[in-house]
């Protein structure tokens, strides 16, 4: 009966963890090209709509995170770079993924030689 009473409790705790499932995330972020790669410092940002920054060697990710279904999350973002005078502004690809937390890239390739790599990590924090 004590046993039959704790995974039941297990069951609700699984199903209340994910009715109020976890709205912030840890994103990681880097860029490669073929003259350097770009790790930017791990950032956590909110599934509402909030944007987050982050800095690496004169680039700022900026990123925006939202919820178009119950299980996934989209991250958009934008990179700027202010480097040996020259300024950019790139519109990253965006990414749905899953709200469990996943990987996801982007290649460009150009005669079979990867130019340019987006790649993220999407994590849900785990905070109390």
């Amino acid at each position: 009966e004590f046993m039959k009473s704790k995974i039941l409790f297990l069951l609700m705790l699984g199903a209340h963890f994910n009715a109020f499932s976890a709205t912030n995330y840890q994103v990681n972020v880097v860029v490669t090209e073929p003259q350097s790669t770009f790790i930017f410092p791990t950032f956590e940002i909110s599934s509402k709509g909030k944007s987050k920054t982050s800095f690496v060697d004169g680039c700022t990710y900026l990123g925006t995170l939202s919820e178009p279904s119950k299980n996934s999350v989209q991250l958009e973002a934008t990179m700027s770079c202010n480097r040996d005078g020259a300024t950019s502004r790139m519109e990253m690809p965006v990414f749905v993924i899953n709200s469990e937390g996943q990987s996801a890239s982007y290649d460009l390739v150009e005669n079979g030689i990867v130019m340019w790599k987006y790649s993220v990590e999407v994590k849900p924090s785990l905070k109390k």
